[in-house]
Formats: C-alpha cells, sequence, structure tokens
C-alpha cells in the first residue's frame, strides 16, 4: 500500500516521470506500442498464504481478478489500483506497477479483455493468475 493512502499519480516522482514519458512520446512523433508484461494473483502456500487450493478459491481468485480487469477495460487506472488496495493487495498483484503506469501513460480508448487463465499447482497448495488485454 502507498504511504498515506495516497494514489501513485499523487506522488510527486510518480507524476513527474508519467508527464516526462507523454512528453517524450508526444515529442518523438511516432506511433507507440505499449506492452505490460506482469502476472495477476500470487495466492497459496508458496507465495506465504495458509490455505488449501480449492475450485472454490479459484473461483474467487478469478471474480476479484475479473472485477479488478473491469477498471483496465475502462482505462481506469485509479480504479484498478482502488480494486487491489481494498483488500490490502492480499492477492500479491505483482502487475501493479506496470499495468497501473500503462494505464496512466498510453492514449487510448477502451480496452478488451481476450483471455483469462490461471496456472493453479497442487503441489504447493499455489495458484498464479494471468490476462492478455488489448487496447485501441
Amino acid at each position: 500500500m502507498i504511504e498515506d493512502d495516497k494514489l501513485p499519480s499523487e506522488i510527486p516522482a510518480f507524476s513527474d516521470f508519467i508527464s516526462a514519458l507523454k512528453e517524450t512520446i508526444t515529442q518523438s512523433g511516432k506511433s507507440v506500442c505499449f506492452i505490460a508484461s506482469a502476472d495477476l494473483a500470487h495466492v497459496g502456500k508458496r507465495f506465504g498464504d495458509q490455505i488449501e487450493l480449492s475450485p472454490t478459491l479459484l473461483r474467487v481468485i478469478e471474480m476479484r481478478d475479473r472485477e479488478m480487469l473491469d477498471y483496465v477495460e475502462k482505462l481506469d487506472a485509479e480504479g484498478f489500483y482502488s480494486a487491489i488496495q481494498k483488500d490490502g493487495d492480499d492477492r500479491k498483484i505483482c502487475g501493479l506497477s506496470p499495468i497501473y503506469t500503462t494505464l496512466k501513460t498510453m492514449d487510448a480508448s477502451n480496452g478488451k479483455l481476450l483471455k483469462y487463465g490461471q496456472a493453479p499447482d497442487y503441489n504447493t497448495d499455489s495458484v498464479v493468475s494471468f490476462a492478455s488485454m488489448s487496447f485501441i
């Protein structure tokens, strides 16, 4: 969680970085393709949780991931961030930084979830989730 419950965009170093990146892109006069490669949830014993992996848990993780990804589809960086922070990031979303930064930087009009998946490992009672999205 960010100190004092601030949004990342309220932190001067971050907002300065985003402004500089946008200015550089604009000054280049070129089309830019953004690629943010990051996993979503990391849940289970391998990640410090004392849980047993089950179909019910996987469904709950998927439901919460999809709720979070709805904000990404809407290009709502603050909604995305808040969706993760409202539960103390208990799913350990490692893609928070690259996804949030991409949302704040790219000039897109809408997003679309292409595929959602999970990689459960029943040997370690752990799962990692992921998704692919496109933006235009």
